[in-house]
């Protein structure tokens, strides 16, 4: 009896050793060892509480944001959608190279000067004729004197067009449109308006309106 435990121990003792290597090579083999030397390589930082900026390459998801601060959409041509289609084919605002611009659900994209500028190219002449009739109708208090207004219009071609007051008359506002491409800049210059147009065309407009007491 005794021999034959002697020699079921010596059986298994092997297999035990045998086992114990195999597994002790397979967990050596499974090892992948650190592909940079210390401190770079480690394991990206979660999302925290801390007063250190945080960068996340991948999307976010959140059930509500709340901003104590600044926004920055870094980049060109940024799109900030609303609803589940994002880009282009979305709804919401964009940046059209340093343009904003905003989007209807089923409409086109278009500056926010844009129904403006259609408006002015449809009904030139317009602005200072609803100006005039606005203050003569409604005068400041204690004035005996009207409001006359009147519209100085330049159609011009290429980019870049301007239209100045004539004299004795001081600029209350001024607009414009392209027929091509959208406004680049449009604003004041001297006592008269100028409008930058983002692509050359052949009958864009500029219009500065002009009012005097009499």
């Amino acid at each position: 009896m005794n021999g034959t435990k002697a020699s079921i121990a010596k059986l298994f003792l092997p297999l035990a050793v045998l086992t114990a290597v195999f597994w002790g090579a397979t967990l050596v083999f499974a090892y992948t060892g650190p592909s940079s030397s210390p401190p770079d390589g480690n394991v990206p930082a979660p999302l925290n509480v801390g007063d250190i900026d945080q960068i996340k390459d991948g999307g976010v998801g959140l059930g509500a944001l709340a901003v104590f601060g600044d926004v920055i959409l870094s980049g060109v041509g940024r799109y900030l959608n609303f609803g589940l289609t994002p880009g282009e084919d979305g709804y919401g605002l964009r940046d059209n190279n340093g343009l904003l611009e905003f989007k209807n659900a089923g409409s086109s994209w278009q500056s926010f000067g844009g129904i403006i500028q259609q408006y002015v190219i449809s009904n030139p002449g317009s602005f200072d004729t609803a100006i005039e009739q606005y203050l003569n109708e409604n005068p400041p208090q204690g004035s005996s004197q009207s409001l006359s207004c009147t519209t100085a219009a330049n159609n011009f071609g290429g980019t870049h067009g301007s239209a100045t007051c004539p004299s004795g008359f001081t600029l209350t506002g001024g607009g414009g449109g392209c027929d091509n491409g959208p406004v680049r800049n449009s604003r004041t210059a001297g006592n008269g308006w100028e409008l930058t147009c983002a692509e050359s065309g052949s009958s864009n407009r500029v219009e500065a309106v002009c009012c005097r007491l009499q």
